[in-house]
């Protein structure tokens, strides 16, 4: 089965995406209503107790919560960023965040429910914002990943983000991002994609 997503562009007209995966649940751009639902799922994602048997586990390294609730809110009043979300039977399943700077579209808090992973949700979430990106007049996708997970450098590889090489340091500790566990200073790959 064919579906139309509808999304708006920053002009406010609509921005519409064809995917035959959109007969199950429903990508939309989030709301500030959807605060509660995202500090949930990206900190379970992350940083939770399923998180260590999730993709974007992190427990192992990194310390505190993913997010906050004042670091979620402001996402919404921050031009230029959109965080789209993927809902199933009612629930906040996964979401992705976009930022445009130019021609270049900025990807992070990537993160599908534990328990609901390897159903093709993170993938459709990738595709329909590098759709709304490519719509926006965006040429390239930059993100960044802990440099201490290559198995996740891998399977953004094989979506075509290469490992530009550079390196970003972790941030001080913050309650907005966590710590690292170990003395040892995390970095983050920086990948990137044309389009």
């Amino acid at each position: 089965m064919v579906a139309r997503l509808k999304l708006k562009g920053i002009d406010g007209q609509p921005l519409e995406m064809t995917t035959a995966a959109a007969a199950v649940g429903t990508i939309r751009l989030a709301t500030a209503d959807d605060v509660e639902q995202l500090l949930t799922l990206v900190n379970w994602a992350y940083r939770g107790k399923q998180g260590r048997h999730g993709w974007t586990k992190e427990t192992h390294l990194v310390g505190g919560l993913r997010t906050d609730r004042e670091s979620l809110a402001t996402l919404f009043t921050t031009p230029q960023t959109y965080i789209h979300v993927l809902v199933v039977d009612g629930s906040l399943v996964g979401c992705i965040k976009s930022v445009i700077e130019g021609d270049i579209v900025h990807i992070g808090m990537f993160a599908v429910d534990p328990d609901k992973q390897s159903r093709g949700y993170g993938g459709r979430l990738l595709t329909c914002l590098l759709t709304h990106a490519t719509q926006l007049s965006c040429s390239t996708a930059v993100m960044t990943v802990l440099s201490a997970r290559p198995d996740l450098i891998r399977m953004y590889a094989s979506k075509g983000f290469l490992d530009t090489g550079e390196r970003q340091p972790f941030p001080p500790r913050s309650a907005a991002m966590g710590w690292p566990l170990d003395d040892v200073p995390l970095q983050f790959a920086v990948l990137a994609k044309s389009l």
